[in-house]
């Protein structure tokens, strides 16, 4: 008997319940992760999305694990977040590593949503967050200190959420204009 894959709605229901409690650790503790624990946090943050990453594409892959540019991008982040964790960096150096690794993974993400587009299958509310991500991170990039550091944690917050809760409004999005489409076929 084949091993059942798990349902991609209850994996990202159940990530965004795990989401919510570091975004709660993340609001009660904002002052000491800014001021002494950035680079843990951050470190630590980049480790679990690539250990994440590269999990999930295996049991999602199945067999063409190795092909999908997610698993790489998965061992870029245990890397950065290794080195962040063990290296002597101050706040405007994770604030530089953390603003260009939030680049890369949004134009990762911009470029599987224009990929899409052409499948006919809108991914709006990635789109969108992608792209204020990105300017954020810019912004976190020309000027690394504190104030950006804590716009970007709290955009870490949103993130999070959108994270667990985009392929979910356009998976909503996408049935809604499918049957919005069926209907219109089964009226001629």
């Amino acid at each position: 008997m084949k091993p059942r894959k798990p349902s991609p709605i209850i994996y990202n229901l159940v990530k965004l319940g795990l989401f919510i409690v570091l975004i709660v650790f993340i609001i009660i503790f904002r002052n000491h992760i800014i001021e002494s624990w950035h680079k843990f946090f951050i470190g630590g943050i980049m480790l679990m999305y690539g250990i994440e990453e590269i999990f999930f594409e295996a049991i999602f892959s199945g067999k063409s694990f190795l092909k999908k540019i997610k698993v790489y991008l998965g061992f870029v982040e245990i890397l950065l977040g290794i080195a962040l964790l063990l290296g002597p960096f101050e706040l405007a150096s994770v604030c530089v590593v953390w603003a260009t690794w939030s680049i890369l993974r949004e134009a990762f993400e911009v470029k599987e949503i224009v990929t899409e587009i052409k499948c006919i299958t809108p991914r709006v509310f990635s789109g969108i967050e992608s792209i204020i991500v990105i300017i954020f991170s810019v912004l976190l990039l020309f000027d690394p200190g504190e104030h950006h550091a804590m716009t970007h944690l709290y955009l870490l917050c949103v993130e999070l959420v959108f994270f667990c809760l985009t392929p979910l409004l356009d998976y909503l999005i996408l049935k809604f204009v499918y049957k919005k489409e069926i209907e219109l076929h089964e009226e001629e």
